[in-house]
Parts: structure tokens; sequence; C-alpha cells
């Protein structure tokens, strides 16, 4: 066969018959046989379908190539250097989030409650939301258009922890735990643990509905024997402390695969257990200058009481409720809460501008992860957009 088909129209011999071709017909190029008229095509012409990361592996391209991406939705033309988008994506970006509240600080001796973790709020398919509540619907972002993404502290001292927020999705800080002078934890996005004190045990305070469980309640102080309560996680409700027994364990957190464990090792976010990745666990409650029998701090980097000295801190970027202190002298400070995380997951085709008043993790930015693209934003705030 020739190298060049020229033809004006191909028509059946017969009126009303089909010319069928019941195997590939290849050629370098077809022409219209006179110069100047064009080639009529009556039947719908299919392109070339790829993903982008399937374009961008092709060899041997010469200008003027053209595909269409199935990850954008438009065509992408070859122009001797590099692949080009024709026009704007005619699909609209579905975005996959997880948003993590700073965490609560842990209460201050004698007798200090554990920190509540920072409220939890994930759209990502087969995880769970704080509070017991499934995963919420993927959100569609419109494109070019701003939104806010906040990353909350953890709270010091007495505090709560702050909000993190994507667009309309605002995650809740944890709520600080019972301690001197305070016996009652803070509501938050999960609640702070009750200081040990003398009288009832039911000044714990709650979670916020789908971000996270209560804080734990406490037992009887009777002269500085009594179990501090543990702080709520976003999976768990903190355990009420004992007297002369215990304090109360932080609820642990929940486990959400929007990034994979080795990536959240390599971007310092989270709590890894195995190949399981916890965010939002609550503080350990306290008991009074007894290591033994403090409350542990739930899975998702909620910190251990400590009944002589200042917990440690809980780690940036899981939203865990610091460690109520039950040891000697007034007002010595529990752990601080830690801070929270937005992390978001989009198709590959797109790609997310931000503002310099955000931190990525590692200053990574964005990161290729198959068909998709992640981003983990550690820090700041600012608004970002798709495009």
């Amino acid at each position: 066969m020739v190298s060049k088909i020229k033809v004006d129209e191909i028509e059946s011999s017969q009126a009303g018959g089909d010319i069928t071709v019941n195997s590939t017909v290849k050629v370098d190029a077809l022409e219209a046989k006179t110069s100047g008229a064009n080639i009529d095509i009556n039947s719908n012409l299919r392109l070339r379908v790829l993903t982008n990361a399937q374009i961008d592996a092709l060899t041997g391209m010469v200008e003027g190539d053209t595909v269409y991406s199935s990850d954008l939705g438009n065509l992408r033309l070859y122009n001797g250097t590099e692949w080009v988008n024709v026009g704007d994506s005619t699909y609209i970006p579905l975005i996959d989030y997880l948003v993590v509240g700073g965490g609560g600080a842990g209460g201050r001796s004698y007798y200090g409650g554990g920190g509540g973790a920072g409220g939890l709020l994930t759209s990502n398919t087969g995880d769970s939301q704080g509070g017991g509540s499934g995963a919420a619907t993927t959100f569609t972002a419109a494109l070019s258009t701003n939104y806010t993404v906040t990353v909350g502290a953890g709270g010091s001292v007495t505090s709560n922890g702050s909000a993190s927020q994507f667009g309309s999705y605002s995650a809740t800080g944890g709520g600080r735990a019972g301690g001197m002078n305070y016996f009652a934890g803070a509501n938050g996005g999960c609640g702070g643990g009750a200081a040990a004190d003398s009288g009832a045990n039911t000044n714990y305070n709650g979670g916020t509905g789908s971000q996270g469980y209560d804080g734990g309640n406490s037992d009887s102080r009777a002269g500085g024997s009594g179990g501090a309560g543990g702080g709520g996680g976003a999976g768990a409700a903190g355990q009420t402390g004992v007297e002369l027994t215990y304090a109360g364990d932080g609820g642990d957190g929940v486990t959400n695969s929007i990034i994979s464990s080795s990536q959240a090792t390599t971007h310092s976010v989270g709590e890894v257990s195995g190949t399981d990745v916890y965010y939002a666990g609550g503080g350990g409650g306290a008991q009074y200058n007894n290591d033994s029998q403090c409350g542990d701090g739930g899975l998702g980097g909620g910190t251990n009481g400590d009944g002589q000295s200042t917990p440690a801190a809980a780690a940036s970027n899981t939203g865990g409720g610091g460690g109520g202190r039950g040891g000697t002298g007034t007002n010595q400070n529990g752990g601080t809460g830690g801070s929270g995380v937005v992390i978001l997951k989009y198709p590959a085709g797109f790609t997310i501008t931000y503002d310099a008043g955000l931190s990525t993790a590692g200053n990574s930015g964005e990161q290729l992860d198959g068909s998709n693209k992640y981003i983990v934003f550690t820090a700041g705030t600012g608004n970002v957009s798709f495009g």
C-alpha cells in the first residue's frame, strides 16, 4: 500500500451498501484528492485516549501529534518540545481531604487530666471521621477559585488547640484538660479530661459532633490519691480515672489512608503504627506523684501523663492531646498539644497554587502518587486554588 491515500469520498459500489474493513488500515497521511478540498468524516472521530502519565511516557513524537487526556478531559498537543494543553480542563476537580485541629494542653499539677485531641474531618473513602461518623462527601472544587487553608496550633499551658480549616470544613481544636484551679476539662473537637479534684466525678466536657469524643471523668482526689481523666480522642472517649488505681488513658485517634504509612513517615505527620497512620489521640491523665499509675496517651499523638514532672509535648502534625501533670509544685504545666494538619488529594491532571503563608511538609509542595497528587500542609494560613 502506498504511504498516502488521497480521496474526495469513499463510497460503497452498491447504493446503501457498507464498506467494511476488518483489519487496521495503516497510513502515514490522509489527504483530499483535489488540492484545497476537505475530507468529510461522517462518523465520530475517536482520538487516542491516555492518562497524563501515559502521555508523558510516549516516545517518538513529532510536532502536531494530538491525544486526548483522560485525566483532564481535554486535548494535549505536542509542539515539538513538550506536551501542552489545548484549552482548560473540561473536568471539575474532586478533592479528598483530611483536616485535623490542634490538640489541647494537658492539665496542671497536682492532678491534671489529659488534653483532648483536635477534631478530625475527612472525605477519604473507607475512613472514619471523628466521633464515629463515616467519611464525608468528596469536595467539588471550582477552578481558579480561592479556598482558605489553616493549620491549627497545639494548645499550651491552659489553652485549647486551634482550629484547622479547608474551605468550609473546620476541625475544632482539642479541649484543654482540667487541672489545678480549673477542674473541668474544656469542650473541643475532642473533650479535655477532668482533673482529679475532690468534687463529684462529672466535671468532664465533650467532643464536637462528628469530630471527636468526650474526655474522661475523674475520681475523687481524697488528699491527692485520685486519678484524672484521659483526654478524648477522635476514635474513642478518654478513660475515667480510678482513685488509688490509675489515671485515665487518652482515647485513641482514628486511622486514615489519604496518604500511606511510608508517606506519613517521610512527611512526619500522624502516628505510624505498622501500616496504619493514626491522627488525633487524646492525652493521658495524671496521678499525683505516681508515674506508674498515670494514663497512657491514645494512638494518634496523645502523650502520657506524668506523675512527677512536665509531660512531653505531643508530636507536631498529629492533633494529639498533651498529657496531664501530677507532680508537686503550684501550677506546673501539663504537656503541650500537637499541631494539626491539612492533607488534600486530587487528580494528577490538576495543579494546586497556594499562598506563601502556608508551609508544606519539608517544603515538599504537591506530590505525584499514581493517578493522583497530594499535598501536606503543616503550618500557617492562606488561600489555595486548583487549575
